[in-house]
Order: structure tokens, then C-alpha cells, then sequence
């Protein structure tokens, strides 16, 4: 029983040595992904890129709404001296300016869809080479995104956000 009670002793004191050596030795980072491309220059920059192609497709699309809009006032005004025949015709026709204006809208919604993937696509694996050559340069084990769920908690020495930003604009 004794003997026991030594090996575990002295079992659980190795491994906790063990770890103490490891833990040590290796560093543990985070970094905040979304922050670092935010504050980035070359984040700010595909930013207003974007928010520039948004501002153009906004325009092309209030173009065909202001279209329909004066269709349907001036449907509206001659309803009543228009022939049925005539008034059939242009209820149809407005309603064709109406589904462009959808598809218009859903094509755009879809375009920057697209554009924001393959954006984002590129930064994130661009700032992903800029995080693996820190991490191997400075001796860290892992550098976790800060906004993973899986990440509950972490002290604010570890975070190398600004680091890894700073890098990533020198690039």
C-alpha cells in the first residue's frame, strides 16, 4: 500500500515537472483575426475597394428604381384614360422594369457576396503566412484565433494581434 501510494507520488510529480518543462520552453498566442485585418493598411485599403464597388452597384440599382418608380407614378396618373387594351400593356411592362429591378438586385447581392469571399480569401491567407513565419520566428507552438469558439479564455500577454499587424503592413 505504501509502495503505492510512493510510485504515485512520484508518477504525478514527473508528469507535473514534465509539463512545467514544456509549458516553459513553448509559447501559446493568440490573435485576433478580424481585428488585425481591420487595423491593417492592406485591410483598410480592400475595404474602401469594397465599399466603393458596393457605392457603384448602389447606383446602378437606384437607377433602375427610379425607372420603375416614374413607370408606376405615370401608370398610376393615366389609369383612367387609358383603354384596357393599353392599360394591360403597361401594367405588363411595369411589371417586367419591376422583376429586371429584382434580379438586378439579387445579381448585385450575389456579386458582392462573391467579392467578399474571394477578398477576405486572399487577406486571411495572406496574414496566414505573416502568422506562421512569426509563430516559427519567435518560438511559438500554436497561435490560436482569439474568436474561435473554441478559445474561451485568454490572458492579454499572449494576444500578438498588434505584432502580427504590424508585420503584415511591413509586407
Amino acid at each position: 500500500m505504501a509502495f503505492r501510494l510512493i510510485l504515485s507520488i512520484l508518477l504525478f510529480s514527473g508528469v507535473s515537472f514534465a509539463a512545467d518543462d514544456i509549458s516553459s520552453s513553448k509559447k501559446i498566442g493568440v490573435i485576433n483575426i478580424q481585428r488585425a485585418l481591420s487595423l491593417s493598411k492592406v485591410g483598410k485599403k480592400a475595404q474602401k475597394n469594397y465599399e466603393n464597388e458596393v457605392k457603384g452597384l448602389q447606383k446602378k440599382l437606384n437607377v433602375k428604381k427610379e425607372a420603375y418608380e416614374k413607370k408606376k407614378v405615370e401608370l398610376k396618373n393615366k389609369q383612367n384614360s387609358l383603354s384596357k387594351k393599353a392599360l394591360r400593356g403597361k401594367i405588363d411592362e411595369l411589371k417586367q422594369v419591376e422583376k429586371d429591378l429584382k434580379r438586378t438586385f439579387q445579381d448585385s447581392e450575389e456579386e458582392l457576396r462573391s467579392k467578399s469571399k474571394e477578398l477576405m480569401g486572399d487577406l486571411v491567407g495572406k496574414l496566414r503566412k505573416v502568422i506562421v513565419e512569426y509563430g516559427k520566428e519567435n518560438g511559438y507552438v500554436v497561435i490560436l484565433d482569439a474568436n474561435s469558439p473554441s478559445v474561451l479564455y485568454f490572458d492579454n500577454a499572449i494576444d500578438v494581434t498588434k505584432e502580427i499587424t504590424k508585420r503584415f503592413d511591413s509586407k
